[in-house]
Order: C-alpha cells, then structure tokens, then sequence
C-alpha cells in the first residue's frame, strides 16, 4: 500500500484473447474505484504475470514474473523494475552496491576531513606548547 492505496501491475486481460497485461492500476479503497496511472520512463517493464511487487518509501519494486512471446510461449524474467510514485515513471533500479560504495566514499571523506581537523588541533596544541615554552625561558631570564 501507498498513501491508502493498492497496486496492481500486469495480470491477464480476456478480451478479445487472453494475454497479459502492461497497465498499473490504482485501487482505492475509500471509493472502491480504480484508475490507471500514467507510465512514463524508459526501463517499463513488458506484460507480465506471476510477478512480485513491494512498495518501499516513493517506488514500487516489480520483479520476475513472465510475459508471452510472439509465439505464444512463455518467457521467464529476472528483471527488476522500480516504478517512481512521486514522478509517475519507471526508473532503473539503484545497485546496492553502488549504494554500498557512496556510503564508503562518504565515510572515507569524513575520516579525511576528520582526520585534517585532528591534524590542526595537534599543530595548534605544538604551537601553545612552543610558546609556552618560550614564554617559560624569557621569565627565566628576567629573573636572572
């Protein structure tokens, strides 16, 4: 469910002869009314049936399932497809590893920067130490 709604994509259609369907409805249940939505994108998914579908956060995932071919058998797919609720379109599925690797990134550039900050502190903290030092022998010698 998305924002009080169910998905349906794909399905068989009986009209004029059975084969399967490429259209994503939108059951509401408060008004027990469907409507088609708009399917812009490039990666849209064929026909299909016997997929499985999830909703996570804006997108709807759809994966597997099988479509006909033009002679009449059936194909199995493997693919995912991710459907954008907030930009009505299909979109290619982000890689976790991808995900994996910008988060690595992120985590490396703050250990860098981190790591400069340290590095700032300690010369910072030389500094007060030589001067202290300095200020130390310059009483020293005042006093003699």
């Amino acid at each position: 469910m998305y924002k009080g709604c169910t998905y349906i994509y794909g399905g068989f259609l009986t009209s004029p002869y059975l084969k399967s369907s490429n259209e994503l409805l939108e059951f509401n249940p408060k008004t027990l009314s469907f409507q088609k939505l708009a399917m812009g994108g490039e990666n849209k998914p064929p026909p299909l049936i016997g997929h499985c579908m999830v909703v996570y956060e804006d997108t709807l995932w759809v994966f597997g399932g099988h479509t006909s071919a033009k002679d009449g058998k059936n194909l199995f797919s493997d693919r995912l497809y991710v459907y954008n609720f907030k930009t009505h379109s299909w979109e290619a599925p982000f890689s976790v590893r991808n995900q994996k690797n910008k988060q690595t990134r992120r985590k490396k550039k703050i250990n860098n920067q981190n790591k400069k900050k340290n590095n700032k502190k300690k010369k910072n903290r030389r500094k007060l130490k030589i001067n202290k030092q300095k200020k130390k022998e310059k009483n020293r010698r005042r006093k003699r």
